[in-house]
């Protein structure tokens, strides 16, 4: 009974990122002496039984161009408030005033224009919404040229911060955040005792990559809301301590204090972000708070608040997400130079992603299986590894890549064909419990036929794993067993699994 070799890899393991074998075209022979990645134990074995058969750069630059955008609001922020801030002992002159008094009333009118536009029913929303918005900015322009030939005239004044405040509202919804920080700007010049503004102003700052602005912000947003706490206490109550702590907005205290652990987690200010993070820890309110708090903690620990590795890292997920394989590796490599890493554990992540690229798409079988026999060695070796390993999510993932490797590489080498190669890459395979490993010991039965005293525990264990098998790898197993019982005279045995075998063709038929 004659067994052909399996010709196609496994399309599995999408969560490791590797990309199997398929193809079953001949290539011309070549022989294999060395196996990279793999144990003098096992190459030994298989010797015995083969005697009887990784921020880009386009990424920076709009991240420098967002943060220039945001330096010139600021600017420009500057320029109105010198004017709004102008001596007091001037006097407007006769004219300006006039002028001034023409340009109050046509933003008011403007703003009326708003009652019109929102009883309009012949408007769609969005026209509605445009209509509504052009005229916060028509009365915008006119008060802020009110403002600039009268500054002493507090109802233009007021009516102006009212409009700010409309507009970064409307901006903030349709996250236009160059539009809502630059009235965002001029609304806390106007009225710097509102700790929503700083925060809404952090949160604009965030989305221009603008992050030390950001963090700027969201401390002045803590700052406000802890001084003005007491003026929220009520009438009837004495202002003690416990008063003050008690009216205090908890919620947004939280967020204030996460969104600062963040902007220093994203300039790489390792010791306040830890400071910050404590300090949310102890705000955090609810489920929701903690469950941001321990994702955040997760990314930032996972090389020992290595900040800075934690950022290349996810840089290189994302050149491998858009195909730049060699870029993503090339990162990797740069990562496990010595002192670029704090802990062990990161580095063999670092490595399992660096193996996966190599083996599925920079076609270097032998640096990725080399990689991954790191990997695995330090988890069987390693006392701090084993105890790490208790813990470690993505372990079977290691362990899986790694038998998938040594698996197709068998494979290959049965394409030459070179079964003395094969073997010892399919044993490898066996060294770990993989998601697939009944097709490893299948293939080895395979090898093995000629002596049915080695092929048959190979077979038997194949069975014994026949839910990981397909319908005609578990025929193929079937007969192996048949056929090494014969030959050891086991009739008995033999004929049980000749039934199992004929149910099975009728099932698989």
């Amino acid at each position: 009974m004659k067994l052909k070799n399996s010709c196609y890899g496994l399309a599995i393991l999408a969560t490791a990122g590797v990309v199997l074998l398929q193809s079953c075209a001949s290539q011309a022979p070549r022989r294999i002496f060395v196996f990279p990645g793999l144990d003098t134990t096992t190459v030994a074995l298989a010797d015995s039984l083969a005697r009887g058969v990784f921020l880009d750069w386009e990424k920076e630059q709009l991240a420098q161009r967002k943060a220039d955008s945001a330096q010139a609001l600021i600017q420009k922020s500057d320029e109105l408030w010198a004017v709004l801030k102008a001596d007091e002992g001037q006097q407007a002159v006769g004219q300006d005033t006039l002028t001034a008094i023409e340009r109050y009333n046509q933003g008011v009118q403007s703003l009326n224009d708003i009652a019109a536009v929102e009883s309009d029913a012949s408007m769609s929303p969005d026209e509605r919404q445009k209509a509504v918005r052009d005229a916060l900015l028509r009365a915008r322009s006119y008060l802020e040229e009110a403002i600039a030939l009268n500054p002493f005239d507090e109802q233009t004044r007021f009516a102006l911060s009212t409009i700010y405040e409309a507009l970064a509202q409307r901006f903030l919804q349709d996250q236009y955040w160059g539009n809502a920080a630059e009235v965002l700007l001029m609304l806390i010049k106007m009225n710097g005792g509102q700790h929503v503004f700083y925060a809404r102003l952090g949160e604009c700052f965030a989305n221009l990559n603008a992050w030390q602005e950001s963090l700027k912000n969201y401390q002045q947003a803590e700052y406000v809301l802890r001084e003005t706490a007491a003026m929220q206490v009520p009438e009837n109550q004495p202002i003690t301590d416990a008063n003050v702590a008690a009216a205090i907005d908890s919620s947004a205290l939280f967020l204030y204090v996460y969104y600062q652990m963040l902007g220093n987690m994203r300039l790489n200010h390792e010791d306040s972000a830890k400071v910050d993070f404590r300090r949310a820890a102890e705000l955090a309110q609810n489920d929701r708070h903690r469950s941001l708090l321990r994702y955040h903690y997760q990314w930032a620990n996972w090389d020992d608040w290595n900040l800075t590795a934690s950022e290349m890292r996810d840089s290189l997920e994302v050149y491998s997400t858009r195909e730049q394989y060699k870029r993503a590796a090339d990162g990797y490599r740069v990562l496990l130079k010595t002192g670029n890493l704090r802990t062990r554990r990161a580095r063999q992540e670092v490595k399992w992603r660096l193996a996966n690229l190599e083996f599925s798409h920079l076609s270097l079988p032998d640096s990725a299986i080399v990689h991954m026999k790191q990997v695995m060695d330090f988890y069987r070796q390693d006392s701090a590894g084993m105890a790490l390993a208790q813990a470690d999510t993505l372990l079977q993932q290691y362990i899986d890549a790694y038998g998938v490797m040594c698996y197709n590489t068998g494979l290959a080498a049965l394409e030459i064909p070179d079964r003395e190669g094969a073997l010892p890459y399919f044993l490898q395979s066996l060294s770990v419990d993989w998601v697939f490993e009944a097709k490893a010991h299948l293939e080895v039965a395979k090898l093995l036929l000629n002596d049915p005293n080695r092929a048959l525990p190979y077979a038997r264990q194949a069975y014994h794993l026949r839910q990981q098998l397909s319908g005609q790898e578990v025929e193929d197993t079937l007969r192996i067993l048949v056929q090494a019982l014969r030959r050891q005279r086991n009739f008995d045995e033999a004929r049980t699994f000749q039934e199992l075998l004929h149910e099975a063709r009728q099932g698989n038929g």
